[in-house]
């Protein structure tokens, strides 16, 4: 069902942003792979992540204070899929996806932490934005 729900957004041209297991999700449909158990779990695990394309997620700054909950990360990168961030140790945390409209997927979880860290609350704040352009 995740995959229907994302190939649906991507066909009909809707805005998305995926997070966590989403993220992976989309990783996996687009024939990409997934470590399954991370030699370091990120759980509970507040990290700086890098992001070199930062308008993309309405950033001002390429830092992020992310707040991680998962224990896989991508392997193998998907189709389509062009890295934007990455976590100090070095596996990927956000992605943009080729496609019609806005598309991107985050590993973190900037849900958890966007009353204190301004910059997770600026990736929701850009989802409405290209959401309210469709």
């Amino acid at each position: 069902t995740d995959i229907q729900i994302f190939e649906y957004a991507v066909a009909n041209g809707l805005p998305l942003l995926a997070i966590c297991r989403g993220f992976q999700i989309i990783n996996v449909a687009r024939g990409g792979s997934l470590v399954q158990d991370m030699a370091a779990p990120h759980t509970h695990h507040v990290e700086t992540i890098t992001v070199t394309e930062p308008a993309l997620l309405g950033l001002d700054g390429t830092d992020v204070a992310a707040s991680c909950y998962h224990h896989q990360c991508v392997d193998a990168l998907g189709q389509g899929l062009e890295v934007i961030a990455r976590a100090e140790a070095g596996h990927v945390e956000a992605f943009r996806v080729d496609a019609p409209a806005w598309t991107m997927g985050v590993q973190w979880h900037p849900e958890d932490n966007f009353d204190t860290e301004r910059p997770n609350l600026a990736i929701f704040e850009k989802l409405v934005a290209e959401a309210s352009k469709s």
